[in-house]
């Protein structure tokens, strides 16, 4: 299995597609997000250029000191990872917490990174975002996993999902995953730690690499009015932002509009 030594942290990757058109295309998972969160967009790019996917410190196969983490060391120990592979001026993706370390990437390497593609970004998780992550991790610590289950069906997808799919349905679905889940409850508290004290309110406006924002209309967690907040700061400053809402999904976006992002990213990672 492919483990790279960065620091105190062997991060665990897969790097595959051929690099064509110059460019590598980087993803970035959020909270409690491992590497399989972006695997079917990653995949369905890697005929068009070169793939990265790993685990981020605090989930799955990575391991590191178990020390706190905040949204900035993680962007540098990932910076140094794509350093270490050899990654040339990749685009970055992004989703939710993703969103912040792929900021932070932009605003302190902006001569490595070509593109930003952000999918549920904010400049700060809002009160009632954060409330729903540390109740999330304070069910996992109780063992009330069917509550669990019902907070993730209730918060994270839209209308249009839970119209096809009742919450008993989903519970029943989605438990199983939960049992194996690849992160402990100490490395989610870690992660939830990160995600709390993540602000770009007072940076996000030097940020100079061009992005594609994509926002879900109905996302509780990231809401559309506060991506277009972020995209408006970077747009000040000059750069290019593309804003793109879309509609009947919720933060569950990669479950329910996934061919709809797919197509977003063919669009514009593919464009000069």
């Amino acid at each position: 299995m492919p483990y790279q030594k960065i620091a105190d942290v062997s991060f665990y990757y897969e790097l595959f597609g051929e690099k064509k058109n110059q460019f590598t295309l980087v993803f970035i998972a959020g909270y409690t997000g491992d590497i399989n969160l972006w695997r079917p967009i990653a995949e369905s790019m890697a005929s068009d250029c070169q793939v990265l996917i790993f685990d981020n410190q605090g989930i799955g196969k990575t391991k590191d000191s178990g020390l706190p983490l905040t949204v900035e060391a993680m962007a540098a120990n990932i910076k140094s990872l794509m350093d270490s592979l050899s990654l040339e001026n990749p685009i970055i993706a992004g989703f939710a917490m993703g969103c912040g370390i792929a900021q932070k990437l932009a605003h302190d390497y902006p001569e490595s990174i070509r593109k930003l593609i952000l999918l549920s970004p904010v400049m700060k998780f809002n009160e009632t975002a954060q409330k729903n992550c540390e109740s999330l991790c304070n069910l996992r610590e109780t063992g009330d996993l069917a509550t669990y289950c019902d907070l993730v069906y209730e918060t994270v997808f839209g209308v249009d999902f839970k119209r096809s799919i009742t919450q008993e349905q989903f519970r029943t679905a989605f438990m199983p995953a939960l049992e194996a889940c690849p992160q402990k409850i100490a490395d989610q508290r870690r992660q939830l730690a990160a995600l709390k004290a993540f602000d770009s309110s007072t940076w996000a406006k030097d940020i100079h690499i061009p992005a594609v924002i994509i926002s879900p209309v109905e996302d509780q967690f990231s809401l559309n009015s506060e991506s277009q907040v972020l995209g408006q700061a970077i747009r000040s400053n000059g750069t290019e932002v593309s804003f793109i809402s879309i509609e009947k999904s919720g933060h569950g976006i990669l479950s329910e509009q996934l061919d709809v992002v797919k197509e977003i990213f063919s669009q514009y990672c593919l464009d000069p």
